[in-house]
């Protein structure tokens, strides 16, 4: 009751602030004004960031207590387990909410603070003199003949580097050769996640985020000291934007960050629409998916990322393949051998440790990202991870579920304007 108390508040606060009237005239008490607008709207990132970790507790919690409840044969401590699932689900919910806000807070006070800037910049600004009478002049008291002013490039924003991208330069024990991350913004903050994981950092985790001024990116990572190892803050992102394809520096270490061409990302997004990620651990746990299926419709499923399948972590595996951490000699095989369990991720309730399992996911990716189309049955999917002994795993997979939408010519021209605006 308190905490949704405490979201109401925020939600009439920050109501009240958009609906603000317009900006009062500059006056000496301008540049205060604009310093105490951006501390404040400082302080709501952090509280935000703050609700964000809290939240990402919660959900950890309630992942555990639905492990629990599906490896018990207690009914009255599964039943238990699954209320308490339930009541840290709905915790991180309000906090993600509260976070929210409070994001949307800080850029409404944000930019407030640069409208009074440039109201105060066109104050500060010299007024131009009029031409001398009799000297060559015209009505805007700008010199005949002179030349007009070079037009500036427009500085390189956040919002201009909201995308997917490829970063090289990644280490877990060894380096990666590649990672696929997508970059957020919200006013000047920018927030990557990883869309393809390692042991060290998974799939859909945070990867690092900063703040951009003056066309360099500073803030934090995330990392550890080796697979299975917990994951922490560490000060020293330093990224030079180039452009608006290409990011270098440092995160953690030498990268480079290039925008995705449309032709490597998912060409057919206009077709398909994103309605489910799940993080499936490779522990031998069965997830069974909160969407249903539509009896014969079209989906698409995308698995990405990679974890540990082996004690001593030089074992990874991906969808389908179990492969060293130089990306050398994959296997989809138990111990490589014909006979054995077919790795990887299956669809539907069968037996984890069986020989066989569906669906095939394809030849080897270096990427690690797989895809497979689905018809609905009308159900959910469950998901399981084979292997032949599953004691040593350790980690998730990225799971997508992708559903068909059929646009029209007329509704898809519409969106298309709509993006190129």
């Amino acid at each position: 009751m308190k905490r949704t108390l405490a979201l109401g508040f925020l939600l009439l606060t920050f109501v009240a602030g958009a609906a603000a009237q317009e900006e009062a005239p500059v006056n000496p008490d301008t540049p205060n004004t604009i310093k105490q607008l951006r501390q404040e709207a400082e302080r709501d990132r952090s509280q935000a960031e703050r609700k964000e970790r809290e939240a990402r507790d919660y959900r950890q919690l309630a992942d555990d207590a639905r492990r629990d409840a599906q490896r018990t044969n207690d009914p009255t401590y599964k039943a238990l387990s699954l209320k308490d699932a339930e009541r840290r689900d709905a915790e991180a919910k309000l906090l993600e909410a509260e976070a929210e806000l409070l994001r949307r807070r800080a850029q409404e006070k944000d930019e407030r603070a640069d409208r009074l800037q440039r109201a105060l910049d066109m104050a500060n600004r010299p007024k131009p003199q009029p031409s001398p009478s009799g000297s060559p002049g015209n009505s805007t008291g700008v010199a005949i003949g002179s030349t007009s002013p070079t037009p500036q490039t427009r500085p390189i924003t956040a919002a201009d580097l909201v995308g997917v991208w490829d970063a090289t330069g990644y280490m877990c024990d060894q380096p990666i050769p590649v990672e696929v991350i997508k970059i957020t913004a919200i006013g000047n903050k920018l927030t990557a996640v990883k869309v393809t994981g390692d042991p060290c950092v998974p799939a859909g985790e945070i990867t690092w985020e900063g703040d951009i001024s003056g066309g360099v990116i500073t803030g934090r990572w995330r990392g550890t000291f080796g697979p299975g190892q917990p994951i922490n803050w560490v000060d020293g992102v330093s990224l030079r934007v180039v452009d608006r394809n290409t990011l270098e520096g440092s995160v953690g270490g030498s990268t480079t960050i290039r925008r995705q061409k449309k032709s490597n990302q998912d060409t057919s997004a206009s077709r398909w629409k994103l309605i489910e990620t799940i993080q499936l651990p490779i522990d031998g746990t069965s997830i069974t998916s909160r969407t249903i299926l539509k009896q014969n419709g079209n989906f698409r499923i995308r698995v990405s990322g990679m974890a540990v399948i082996g004690g001593s972590g030089d074992l990874l595996t991906d969808a389908e393949y179990g492969v060293s951490r130089a990306n050398t000699n994959p296997l989809n095989h138990c111990y490589d051998a014909q006979g054995g369990t077919d790795l990887g991720v299956a669809i539907g309730g069968v037996d984890i440790t069986s020989k066989t399992k569906a669906p095939n996911w394809g030849s080897y990716n270096k990427d690690h990202v797989y895809l497979t189309n689905l018809i609905g049955a009308g159900t959910p999917i469950i998901l399981s991870y084979h292997d032949c002994d599953h004691s040593d795993n350790r980690g998730f997979l990225t799971v997508e579920i992708f559903s068909e939408e059929f646009l029209s010519s007329h509704s898809f021209a519409r969106r298309s304007m709509k993006t190129s605006a």
